[in-house]
C-alpha cells in the first residue's frame, strides 16, 4: 500500500509539473510492477494481476500512447504466465487437473481482457484525434468566414483593424528595440532619417 501511495504522489507532483509523459510511465509501471510483485511473492494470488493490470493498460494507452497499451497488456500477460508458473511449481507436479486448467482459461481470458483495453482506447485515441482535426477544420473556416466579405470574397474592416492593430504592434517593438531608453521626458532625435517633407 505504501509503494501505491508513493507512486500516486509522485505521479501527481509530475503531472503539476506539465510532466505528463513521466507522469503516465510512473503511474503505469507502477500499475503493473505492483501486482507481478504480490504475485511473485505470493503466487496463490495471481487472479489479482488482472484488475490491476488493466488500470495500468488503460493509464498507459491514455496518458503515454495508444500504442504503450498494448505494451502494458503484453507485459501484464507475461507477468501473469511467469506467477502462474511458479504457482504450479510451488504446487508440485504438473498435471493437468481442474484447477491447472482453470488456470489456463483465467490466462486466456485476462489476455483478451487486456489486449481489448488496450484496442479499445486506441480507437478512442483515433477517434478524439480525428474530432480535434474536424474542430480545427471548423475553427479555420469561421475565421475565414468572420474575416471576409460572403459577397466578394474580399477582407472587411474586421480584417483590416486587426491586421492595423497587429502592425501597430509590431511598430511599437521595434521602435521600442531600436531606439535605447532615454531620460523621462527628453526627446530624442533620430540621425538616420530625414524628416523632410
Amino acid at each position: 500500500i505504501v509503494f501505491s501511495i508513493l507512486a500516486l504522489g509522485l505521479g501527481y507532483l509530475l503531472a503539476n509539473r506539465q510532466h505528463l509523459l513521466a507522469s503516465g510511465y510512473l503511474l503505469a509501471t507502477a500499475g503493473w510492477v505492483y501486482p507481478t510483485l504480490n504475485g511473485l511473492v505470493n503466487p496463490s494470488e495471481l487472479f489479482l494481476i488482472g484488475p490491476v493490470a488493466v488500470v495500468a493498460v488503460f493509464i498507459a494507452g491514455a496518458i503515454i500512447s495508444p500504442a504503450a497499451g498494448y505494451l502494458y497488456a503484453a507485459a501484464s500477460v507475461a507477468s501473469a504466465v511467469v506467477v502462474f508458473g511458479l504457482a504450479e511449481v510451488q504446487a508440485g507436479p504438473l498435471t493437468l487437473g481442474p484447477a491447472e486448467v482453470s488456470g489456463v482459461v483465467f490466462l486466456v481470458v485476462q489476455t483478451a481482457i487486456l489486449f481489448f483495453a488496450a484496442a479499445m482506447i486506441h480507437a478512442y485515441s483515433g477517434n478524439a484525434h480525428a474530432a480535434i482535426e474536424r474542430l480545427n477544420r471548423s475553427t479555420q473556416q469561421m475565421t475565414e468566414l468572420a474575416h471576409t466579405d460572403s459577397l466578394t470574397g474580399l477582407a472587411n474592416r474586421r480584417w483590416l483593424l486587426e491586421l492595423l492593430e497587429r502592425e501597430f504592434l509590431r511598430a511599437r517593438r521595434e521602435f521600442l528595440v531600436d531606439r535605447p531608453a532615454g531620460r523621462a521626458g527628453e526627446v530624442q532625435h533620430d540621425d538616420r532619417a530625414d524628416y523632410q517633407l
